[in-house]
């Protein structure tokens, strides 16, 4: 796999060792090891995690936020301390924290300027209300239409079945059964078919 659940991550080294791994290899390395890797001084080393991220915030796009986007994710890996024996413990707190990091990090990545970005970021914190009805919309994304509903539940049914699917490979070490891999990719088919938007807007790596 070249995405191994990075969502599920404790901290943010650990969800680049799950997110696009072939990148990440290459820039570990051609980038990281040329440079010195961990085989030089800890400031030395600090720059060397910077560069790294440096050209992958380049690589992904020509732009100031996507360099910004970069350099985020090497401070943050910068900032991660050295696992401890207790690394294990607040597990879910931890995976929500990084969660909570990496999203930050896609407001950059996603937006046209670094400008936007930090108007995006300020009205996040803007009007805040603790009223009952906005909470019960945000956290409940279900309404009256049917297609909603359904929309919704489709996805989460595909992301339950995409995780389940993964974790049976991981922990047998095996594909899944033939009948198994034929009704998944006929779910994902129908999937395509009956929520994707054709022509109306391009792939998000489409220009890379």
């Amino acid at each position: 796999y070249n995405f191994k659940r990075p969502y599920f991550a404790h901290n943010i080294k650990e969800f680049w060792d799950r997110w696009h791994i072939s990148l990440s290899s290459w820039l570990k390395d051609y980038i990281y090891i040329p440079l010195g890797g961990n085989r030089c001084s800890k400031l030395r080393q600090k720059f060397n995690v910077l560069a790294v991220f440096f050209v992958s915030g380049i690589w992904h796009g020509v732009g100031f936020n996507y360099i910004i986007w970069g350099l985020y994710h090497g401070v943050l890996n910068i900032l991660v301390p050295k696992k401890k024996k207790d690394a294990d413990k607040c597990g879910w707190l931890k995976i929500l924290l990084n969660f909570a990091l990496v999203t930050v990090g896609w407001i950059f990545f996603g937006t046209s300027s670094f400008t936007t970005a930090i108007q995006y970021i300020k009205s996040m914190f803007a009007n805040l209300t603790v009223s009952s009805s906005a909470i019960q919309s945000a956290l409940f994304p279900l309404t009256s239409d049917n297609t909603c509903v359904s929309f919704f539940l489709i996805v989460m049914a595909f992301i339950f079945a995409l995780f389940i699917r993964e974790l049976y490979e991981e922990k047998k070490d095996i594909s899944v059964s033939k009948p198994a891999s034929i009704a998944w990719q006929v779910f994902l088919l129908v999937s395509i078919f009956l929520f994707g938007e054709f022509g109306a807007s391009a792939f998000i790596y489409a220009n890379f």
